[in-house]
Order: C-alpha cells, then sequence, then structure tokens
C-alpha cells in the first residue's frame, strides 16, 4: 500500500532531472524509482511535474508513492544536497566518465544522481542540422541556442512517403527582422507573431510533403495557435491555413502536409484574427449544393458544437471543426423544421460562446 511504502526503510539514493522533456521517461523514473526504494525525486527546470496523464502512463501509480520536489534550478538543488553531505554525480556518457562496473559506492553515503537533458544543436546562418529521411516517421530535429537566452525549440518533421528526402532545420533565437523578415510585413490573417525566435526549414533534396511541428513553451514564449511563412515574391508573412495546437512539456503547432517547393522559407509562430462563421440554415437533399452543415473558423483551438432538435435532443456533437453534419442522427433522416446550436470555443486570446438556430430544409 501506498502507507506501507512511505513507512518502509528507503535506498540512500536520491534522483535529480534536468530539463528532461519526455514525459513518459518521468513516468518511467518514478516507477523505478518505486521499485528501488529511492528516497527522493527531483524535479527541476522545464521537467514536467504530477499530475499528468502521458506521466501516469509510464509511473503506474509511482507519483503517489515516490517522493518528489520541483525546483526552478538544479544548482541549487545540487548546493543544497552538498551542503547536506550528500555525494552528487550526473550521469552520461563522455570521455572521462567512469565506467559503471568501476565506480566504488561508499557504505554510510548517500547519494544523488543528475540525469541531464538530451542536449540540442545550435547553429548560426548559415548554419543547419540536416537530415536525411527515408520513412514517414516523424524527425525530431533538435535545434536551439545559447546565443543570448538559452532556448531549446525544436522542429518535428513528418515526410508523408518513405522516398528520399534531406531536410535542413535551424532555430535563429533572435526577432526575424533582424534577418530582414520583418514581422510588420505580413497577410491580412496574420494578428501577432511571435518575436523571440523564428525556424529557418528547407528542404534540400526530395518533393514529399510534410506535417511541420514546432514547439514552444509557453510559459516564457506566450501562446501561439498558429503559424505563417516567409514569401520572397511578396516579401511578407502568409498565414499557412488550417493548424492544429498540442500541449505537453513544451507546447506546439502543426501545419500537416506542407508543401516546400518554394524553397527556403522561414516559418514563425502566429496568432490570426478570430472568426467563426456560422451559417442557419442548409439542405441535405444530395444535390450537391448546401448538402452538410458546418461552421468555418480561423484562429480557434478548442471548439464544441452541439446541436438539438425541438425537444432537447442532442442530434449531433462534435469536438472536431472539421467534422460536418450531414442531416441525420442514429443514421435517420431529421425532419424539416428548427434546430439550435450551442457552440463554445477559445482562441489564443478569448473564449467565444454562441448560440442560435439553424433551418433544415429538403
Amino acid at each position: 500500500s501506498i502507507g506501507d511504502f512511505k513507512e518502509a526503510t528507503k535506498t540512500p539514493l536520491i534522483i535529480i532531472l534536468d530539463d528532461i522533456r519526455s514525459l513518459n521517461n518521468i513516468g518511467s523514473v518514478f516507477r523505478t524509482s518505486d521499485a528501488f526504494l529511492i528516497e527522493k525525486i527531483f524535479l527541476c527546470g522545464i521537467t514536467a511535474t504530477p499530475p499528468n496523464k502521458e506521466i501516469h502512463k509510464t509511473a503506474l501509480g509511482a507519483t503517489e508513492t515516490v517522493v518528489w520536489e520541483h525546483c526552478e534550478s538544479v544548482l541549487e538543488v545540487i548546493e543544497k544536497l552538498k551542503s547536506q553531505g550528500v555525494k552528487v554525480f550526473a550521469i552520461e556518457q563522455v570521455e572521462i566518465a567512469i565506467f559503471l562496473q568501476d565506480f566504488e559506492v561508499e557504505t554510510n553515503v548517500k547519494y544523488a544522481l543528475v540525469f541531464g537533458n538530451e542536449g540540442f544543436v545550435s547553429s548560426d546562418i548559415p548554419g543547419y542540422l540536416l537530415w536525411a529521411t527515408n520513412s514517414t516517421n516523424a524527425y525530431n530535429f533538435p535545434v536551439g541556442s545559447s546565443n543570448g537566452t538559452l532556448r531549446y525549440r525544436a522542429a518535428i518533421l513528418q515526410p508523408s512517403s518513405s522516398v528520399s528526402n534531406q531536410y535542413a532545420v535551424r532555430m535563429n533565437n533572435v526577432i526575424a527582422d533582424n534577418d530582414g523578415y520583418f514581422l510588420s510585413q505580413h497577410d491580412a490573417d496574420v494578428s501577432d507573431a511571435n518575436t523571440l525566435f523564428y525556424h529557418s526549414i528547407e528542404q534540400t533534396s526530395g518533393t514529399t510533403k510534410a506535417d511541420v511541428t514546432l514547439t514552444y513553451f509557453a510559459a516564457t514564449d506566450g501562446d501561439w495557435a498558429n503559424m505563417a511563412h516567409w514569401t520572397d515574391n511578396t516579401s511578407m508573412w502568409n498565414d499557412m491555413g488550417t493548424t492544429s495546437v498540442g500541449a505537453q512539456t513544451y507546447s506546439s503547432v502543426q501545419k500537416a502536409s506542407w508543401d516546400f517547393s518554394d524553397g527556403y522559407q522561414p516559418f514563425v509562430l502566429t496568432n490570426i484574427n478570430e472568426e467563426l462563421i456560422i451559417p442557419n440554415v442548409f439542405t441535405p437533399n444530395n444535390d450537391g449544393a448546401n448538402d452538410s452543415y458546418f461552421v468555418t473558423a480561423k484562429g480557434i483551438t478548442e471548439y464544441n458544437i452541439t446541436i438539438l432538435n425541438r425537444w432537447g435532443d442532442v442530434v449531433f456533437e462534435s469536438n472536431d471543426i472539421t467534422k460536418q453534419w450531414d442531416g441525420t442522427t442514429g443514421g435517420n433522416l431529421c425532419t424539416e423544421g428548427t434546430y439550435f446550436y450551442f457552440i463554445k470555443a477559445k482562441s489564443a486570446s478569448k473564449d467565444f460562446l454562441k448560440q442560435g438556430h439553424i433551418t433544415l430544409n429538403y
């Protein structure tokens, strides 16, 4: 039981996780620490903390048994432990490392082991991180920069086919204006853009489309829901259309099936002018015109629509902005008449609550 675990004599070992990005790895450390009766875990920097469903997948309840503490600075944790007589060692593969079989453990001594982040590739113009691809796997480009503010902001590319391609990625740790890509020059859809950094992504060989995902840390970078790319022939940032957002340790914005035919393209995180276009009539009679009901949206990150008949029964509900109502419920055609919609939606800057009526005619 949890009580028995907390009362049990612990192994005199402390685990320190510094800037660990993988939520599954964090959960695995909790599970292992539970198995070996580890005294405590320190979660430092951007390392995520419980409760978190992705951590729980691999922790399997160990977050309830193992003592843990979150600290912003790993250096402060190390100094504090050393002042208490704890011997601190970093786990890393370097030339001067001590092999495990050669490590001499002292009795009556408490140890702390530091597991650090996986590092990143930092490049200045014209440098890139190149990756030749030959599958439809997601390729994580661990790019960042220590110039100025230290940042790790990965880009993830997932080709749509397994033919050979090569991609080049760099994170530029400056406002795009510094390199001549002025953020004030954008199309009408873009409302604001990230001024802290931008990415350069180039398809150096091949023609395969790929999903493009840019990561950011919302606590310091702000909230973003869209992406824009620079177009040389118009000298402006253009919105890339419908994107999807994700949130784990790092948040992310993804553009599916991007065509790199324009060649070299800077990419920047943006928000766009929010818009919900809600129709009030449709005619699902299979004549090829206005046969389904759907809402057109821009800049929306969360969405739910519920449609009721006049008796208050739900005939359609979805959290997917792209899903359309075909005028049926339970496989049966709905009768002509008036229906009522309730929409809850959210953008990066505000919440929406809309309601009204829909007329269904055949």
